[in-house]
């Protein structure tokens, strides 16, 4: 979600991973998300993540590697759960950092705008759509609380789930 120089991390880093980069421009464009809200039923919260760009990298690193886990850092990467399903075999991880639907139902909530509000509330309903079935493809979930572990076990119930705070 956020850039990182991959030379400006610690050498520690380094050693112990391998970094490409592939830059994908996240930004919220007012016309794209008129147009989401409109004629698509997908989240524009995650959808703007979407980059064919990294697309082909991530297969060509699923091509040329065999992984036994394929950790997901937050819910955005999970677009990706049927490209890693397609080309590895690894158990997939998600490291989630919290229920991501509950800020947006709790911004649609508080918003005393009602266009926005209704906006809001369209965002938070797709993605809780997304959010479930994302709990529901992957191998395991690795929530950092105890609270987000139990919304979490009622999502997906047959997906194994271990609670590691930050």
């Amino acid at each position: 979600k956020l850039y990182i120089n991959p030379a400006a991390l610690p050498e520690m880093f380094h050693k112990l991973a391998s970094f490409k980069e592939v830059y994908i421009n996240t930004d919220v464009n007012a016309l794209r998300a008129l147009v989401n809200v409109l004629f698509s039923k997908k989240s524009y919260n995650v959808s703007r993540f979407y980059s064919r760009d990294f697309e082909k990298e991530l297969i060509a690193l699923l091509q040329a590697n065999e992984f036994d886990i394929i950790q997901m850092e937050g819910l955005h990467i999970c677009l990706y759960i049927p490209i890693i399903r397609k080309y590895s075999k690894a158990k997939i991880a998600l490291r989630a950092h919290n229920l991501e639907y509950v800020i947006w139902e709790r911004l649609a909530e508080t918003e005393r705008n009602p266009i926005k509000r209704f906006y809001l509330d369209i965002l938070a309903k797709r993605l809780v759509n997304f959010e479930i079935k994302a709990v529901k493809a992957v191998d395991f979930i690795v929530p950092m609380t105890e609270v987000d572990a139990e919304t979490f076990r009622e999502m997906a119930e047959e997906t194994s789930l271990f609670v590691s705070p930050i």
